[in-house]
């Protein structure tokens, strides 16, 4: 007997992934659309009686997408004699759909599931390592807010900082910043960015898989097509034709937005001939590196290191520009308690600072605090051991002080 597939005399456009089904029309006319789903529903039934497959029709859902507040009425959509359940929001291979098109639940549930482990991740940032808090939120947390973000957008606004918010809650569990750091010093220290930038570049990843043909056939089809250009070189004869948008909504989903970021991307990128060349590219860090391994020397010296470079540390001029400290004057009479003040001039260290590494060998505050690339690797640790010294032999700051 020939084999007969399930998608073979469908009329509605069919998408199949593993035991998943789904059968989908763009409405025009409410009944056409409900009378071709019917039929396909009919055939579906018809093929799985033939094949001895087993349908749960009470397991089937339907759900009309619209933007408008009354949605159009249709006739009921029925399988196997059994009217099939109208719902207002459906979860889809990971993905909430709602029929209003917003994303509030499936914000909703990103939240629900990552709190729960920043906050774990919170609890533990003075016991594990940076390196375990990076794992952990790696392995676990980032996926949960990169998960179909490519998809879900265009998001509010409110809705996109909720997450980002939690994200940066998560990003100072592992370098132990505290609230009131700047935002662009923690992307820094820690090498990541922004969850909008990483959306940004899912985005521009797949629409870089459709244009070179590497993504399926239907996601390809779904590029403007070209108009007619001249046939000189020019810089933008690799543009993508736009698409026209109504709503602001629509504006920020993923194609006419994604090609927006593609045509202003330079033509040595969009000719990468790699997916994970491209990708490199878009993700390449611009930002001031940390020459140092920021994982060598005791937790709490880490945390306290990580503090003065983000300028977040007990340091009165970092309090005072923090709203905490009524001045910026250290103990010593100086004006401005700073970490160049701290490591290079303070009287109060003065005994300290004399057999100090990095005090002899005439290093400046970056290197004190980044690191240096003309450094070996065991000078680098040297500097860096010397640096945890003098932080721990000072005294000055209160998470030490606690420890003791």
């Amino acid at each position: 007997m020939l084999f007969r597939s399930i998608v073979d005399n469908i009329d509605s456009n069919i998408r199949l992934f593993a035991d998943d089904t789904s059968l989908y029309v763009i409405i025009d006319d409410p009944n056409t659309a409900a009378d071709c789903l019917n039929n396909d529903l009919s055939r579906i039934s018809n093929w799985a009686k033939e094949w001895k497959v087993s349908f749960n029709p009470n397991k089937t859902k339907s759900i009309q997408f619209s933007r408008k507040i009354k949605q159009n009425a249709k006739p009921d959509l029925i399988m196997n004699g059994v009217t099939i359940q109208e719902v207002e929001s459906h979860r889809h291979l990971g993905l909430t759909l709602q029929k209003n098109c917003y994303w509030d639940i499936h914000i909703h549930a990103i939240f629900k599931k990552a709190s729960p482990m920043i906050n774990c991740l919170r609890s533990l940032k003075y016991r594990l390592s940076r390196k375990s808090l990076e794992i952990i939120y790696k392995s676990f947390i980032l996926p949960i807010f990169d998960y179909c973000g490519h998809i879900w957008d265009n998001c509010t606004q409110e809705q996109s900082l909720l997450l980002e918010k939690l994200n940066l809650d998560a990003l100072r569990s592992i370098c132990g910043a505290v609230r009131g750091t700047s935002h662009n010093l923690l992307y820094e220290e820690t090498n990541m960015k922004p969850l909008s930038e990483r959306r940004n570049i899912s985005k521009l990843t797949n629409f870089y898989k459709m244009k070179n043909h590497i993504a399926p056939q239907y996601l390809c089809n779904m590029i403007p097509e070209q108009p007619n250009t001249n046939e000189y070189n020019l810089r933008g004869n690799s543009a993508v034709r736009t698409v026209k948008c109504r709503t602001d909504v629509y504006a920020r989903s993923f194609l006419p937005d994604t090609i927006k970021l593609w045509n202003h991307l330079t033509p040595e990128t969009k000719n990468i001939e790699t997916v994970s060349n491209f990708k490199k590219s878009l993700a390449k860090q611009t930002s001031k590196t940390i020459i140092f391994d920021l994982n060598y020397g005791s937790r709490l010296c880490q945390i306290i290191h990580s503090r003065l470079r983000l300028c977040c540390s007990d340091l009165n001029a970092d309090k005072y520009s923090r709203h905490i400290a009524e001045n910026p004057s250290c103990s010593c009479g100086h004006p401005i308690e700073n970490a160049a003040h701290f490591f290079f001039s303070c009287t109060n260290y003065s005994e300290l600072r004399q057999n100090s590494f990095f005090y002899s060998k005439g290093f400046g505050i970056d290197t004190i605090l980044r690191g240096c690339t003309s450094l070996s690797n065991n000078d680098l640790n040297r500097l860096l051991e010397s640096v945890h010294l003098y932080i721990e032999k000072s005294g000055r700051f209160d998470l030490l002080n606690r420890k003791n």
